[in-house]
């Protein structure tokens, strides 16, 4: 309590960290994008910040033992984990063209396999419940986690391969911005 009896709340370190990020990354999508509005891989990735910054956040509140719906808050990591991984993915796939290089019906695949991959997350088929072991929340898997965990490692591992043929193949300037992309992706 303060001096006025009103009660204080201080925001923890963690929460500051994680905003601070979040709201970093959120920054840096609005600036791509403001660039240059009309480019899909501006779109793109102002999506993945975004993403990035809800999945943020649930990751926050699942990991804090005070949080209530703790269950919800795990299913919404994997909720923002998959549209992260999978526009990264379409972000390398387009990177650097303006339009959508994608053929459309490897677009709608993908977008399908996302919603379907978000729904099934907030789903009991994915995080079925919670165990309580020593203090600590171990969800428990559902039995379509693997597919979960397949869009999300396919994602990531395709979206790498990508980035190292297309380094490979690339020339000049190019080649220098994939470099950075790998290394960023990397670390």
């Amino acid at each position: 309590l303060n001096k006025s009896g009103i009660k204080k709340h201080n925001m923890s370190p963690d929460l500051a960290y994680t905003l601070i990020a979040s709201l970093s990354i959120f920054f840096m999508g609005i600036l791509v994008y403001f660039h240059d509005r009309l480019s899909v891989t501006n779109r793109l990735f102002f999506l993945m910040s975004l993403a990035t910054v809800f999945w943020s956040l649930a990751n926050y509140f699942s990991l804090n033992p005070q949080s209530s719906n703790l269950l919800v808050w795990i299913r919404l990591v994997l909720f923002f984990a998959a549209p992260h991984v999978v526009l990264f993915l379409l972000f390398i796939y387009n990177f650097p063209n303006e339009r959508l290089v994608i053929r459309r019906p490897l677009f709608l695949m993908m977008v399908t396999v996302l919603v379907a991959t978000m729904t099934a997350t907030i789903s009991p088929f994915v995080f079925s419940g919670i165990n309580i072991i020593q203090g600590q929340a171990i969800p428990v898997a559902g039995p379509i986690m693997p597919l979960f965990a397949l869009v999300i490692l396919g994602s990531l591992v395709f979206g790498l391969i990508l980035i190292v043929k297309k380094y490979k193949e690339a020339k000049n300037i190019e080649r220098t911005q994939w470099k950075y992309m790998l290394i960023g992706v990397s670390l």
